[in-house]
């Protein structure tokens, strides 16, 4: 079981505040809700109202289902990893800004974890085992793993099975002035799901061997997910 370290006080305001200086992505999960999104925290308060206000989450074409009172839970990691996480209630709305107060207090993993986020349209996993040419459509990414789609038709039990292995895969997205091309050295299937009423069947892929310069574009490509997520419902401001 992972250890749980609660942060209050001043030291939870400074890990707020430099959350809205290096406009840091949190994840919000509205509570009682399916509703999942990104966030940044816009400005904090030590007033008499204390509090502080994030951008709202919702997407283009998806209405977040924020009232006042509603709970959210929030997430995010910090640069070593470490998950961090707290809950609070929506106190009001002021257009885009909704503010919150502060919560009592913020919990810590001592585990390191990695930030997924989901991809643009278009991003592929082209990937070899033996004679094996397989492209597919990926889902979502972390800097420790990958997630995968392919229908269930395509899925060859001989192949794709749990403790896998692919070498030399390549992570591709074509869409953009600047073409992602990453090279994977190494990774191995983990988890196996299939979803007879899409016909689809999803991978777990885990990064076990990637080079630093390729470690480090993958790095950049998060982040654009991040920003680009943000960017296209007009929240975020460069």
């Amino acid at each position: 079981m992972e250890d749980i370290e609660k942060i209050s006080g001043k030291k939870m305001f400074a890990i707020l505040e430099k959350l809205k200086q290096d406009h840091t992505i949190l994840y919000i999960h509205v509570m009682g809700t399916d509703f999942d999104g990104l966030t940044v925290i816009l400005g904090l308060s030590e007033s008499e109202n204390p509090g502080f206000f994030i951008d709202y989450p919702g997407s283009a074409g998806v209405e977040a289902p924020i009232a006042k009172d509603k709970k959210c839970y929030f997430q995010f990691n910090d640069g070593e990893r470490i998950g961090y996480s707290f809950k609070t209630t929506i106190k009001s709305i002021h257009g885009r800004r909704i503010k919150f107060p502060f919560p009592e207090y913020i919990e810590r993993t001592q585990r390191r974890n990695y930030f997924r986020v989901a991809v643009p349209s278009g991003v592929t996993l082209s990937c070899r085992c033996a004679d094996n040419q397989m492209t597919f459509q990926v889902i979502n990414i972390s800097e420790g793993g990958i997630q995968v789609e392919s229908d269930i038709n395509q899925h060859n039990k001989d192949i794709l099975f749990k403790g896998q292995k692919f070498v030399g895969s390549s992570l591709l997205y074509g869409q953009e002035e600047t073409p992602v091309n990453i090279k994977i050295d190494t990774s191995e299937i983990i988890r196996i799901s299939k979803h007879v009423e899409t016909g689809k069947i999803d991978l777990g892929l885990k990064i076990l061997e990637i080079k630093k310069d390729d470690q480090n574009e993958l790095k950049k490509f998060i982040y654009y997910c991040q920003r680009r997520v943000l960017k296209e419902r007009g929240g975020f401001d460069e």
